[in-house]
């Protein structure tokens, strides 16, 4: 009968922990749909065919963020790579897509894996390899002695989607196709860029401070998500079309109550559009002057005489202000008097849980307890039982059955 019970206890233990499972993990929505690939600015030279061709890309900054992370598991409940696939079509005709294009791995597509930077570049073709040749062999012909694609008796279109393949899935999320992109507008130049700044006075986003304490191994750590809003994504890849060209994300500290900002070098020096996570090591020359510092960021442009564009940036992000073991969030103006806007206590050094996520593994471990303390007494009962069985038999209360 008890091992009855207990197998009947077991199944019901698995079920919960496949529904907890279940209920605790939430699809973000940046995966529930998936957005699609919104610009494109593609490498063509005006009047030449050419045997190279590339293709830029701004990223979504949600896939950025994941990308960041160390452990998307307990911020998001999935792991998993982006994949951004490339489709084309040659004098209009059918698109080269079919299902096999479903698995990123596949053979014969124009597939890539996702980097945590805003804008990336890949290659659509290189007519020197030959399995290229083949693709766009339509639009094909030879110049200068070499194979080139010709523009102006032929017309290249590409569209794009994203895939996600889920580590623990068999088929890959996707978008849609994003609409249509002709490489000809490129090479003859029809759509212009330009560079507006008029409204680039937006700052960039600094949320979900966390503080980690020092420990006897390493300093004290400030973690946080910053992002950069839609205007400052589209200054960005207009810039990078026109002239190849980057912003520079300019970081400042300021050391105790009286000092002054100055700049400051980090890895984002390299890479300016790896947003996401990131950390302020609260080293020893931090806090010389007064256990006091701020912290803010902002993007800039110098300035470019040859494609006539003058230098600008964008508003200084909320300050960071370490104090004495505490972090606030803070919004000052002109360098002035800061106003108090969030307070902050101390966290863990994981990546903020925007899903808010109990692991799964806490129900498993809970539900496991919870067994081997139901399966203690039902043995302490057995145990009790037959122990006073064998008194009352000693005592001659009742007798023992003899078999057969």
């Amino acid at each position: 009968m008890y091992k009855k019970l207990l197998s009947f206890l077991l199944a019901v233990s698995l079920v919960c922990t496949a529904l907890f499972t279940v209920s605790a993990v939430t699809t973000p929505d940046f995966l529930k749909e998936m957005p699609v690939p919104r610009y494109m600015q593609f490498s063509t030279e005006k009047n030449k065919s050419l045997d190279l061709l590339s293709v830029t890309v701004a990223v979504e900054q949600d896939f950025i963020y994941f990308l960041s992370l160390e452990d998307t598991l307990s911020t998001y409940g999935v792991d998993g790579d982006f994949y951004i696939q490339f489709d084309w079509s040659i004098d209009d005709c059918a698109w080269s897509y079919d299902k096999s294009w479903n698995n990123p791995d596949a053979d014969n597509t124009l597939t890539y894996k996702l980097s945590s930077e805003l804008i990336q570049s890949f290659d659509i073709f290189d007519l020197t390899v030959e399995a290229d040749k083949q693709r766009f062999a339509q639009g094909i012909r030879l110049e200068n002695g070499k194979d080139a694609f010709y523009y102006p008796e032929h017309t290249l279109t590409i569209r794009a989607r994203y895939l996600f393949a889920d580590s623990s899935k068999d088929e890959p999320l996707s978008s849609e196709w994003s609409d249509s992109f002709s490489v000809n507008d490129d090479y003859y130049n029809k759509n212009s860029r330009s560079i507006n700044v008029i409204d680039f006075g937006l700052p960039t986003i600094v949320d979900n401070i966390r503080l980690k304490k020092a420990t006897d191994f390493s300093d004290a750590r400030i973690t946080f998500d910053w992002f950069f809003d839609g205007e400052i994504e589209n200054v960005a890849f207009n810039l990078y079309a026109i002239n190849g060209q980057s912003l520079i994300l300019q970081e400042q500290i300021c050391v105790g109550q009286d000092g002054t900002w100055v700049d400051i070098e980090s890895d984002s020096d390299n890479n300016p559009y790896i947003c996401g996570l990131k950390t302020i090591d609260v080293s020893d020359d931090l806090l010389q002057n007064g256990n006091y510092f701020k912290y803010r960021m902002r993007y800039s442009y110098p300035g470019d005489l040859g494609s006539k564009i003058m230098s600008f940036h964008s508003a200084w992000s909320d300050s960071i202000v370490y104090d004495n073991g505490k972090v606030t969030l803070v919004n000052e103006t002109d360098d002035e008097a800061a106003l108090e806007d969030e307070t902050l206590t101390e966290a863990t050094e994981n990546p903020a849980e925007k899903s808010n996520l109990i692991s799964p593994i806490v129900y498993v471990i809970l539900i496991f307890v919870l067994l081997c303390f139901l399966f203690g007494i039902l043995t302490g009962i057995s145990e009790t039982r037959r122990e006073r069985r064998e008194a009352m038999e000693k005592a001659g209360i009742v007798k023992t059955k003899k078999k057969k």
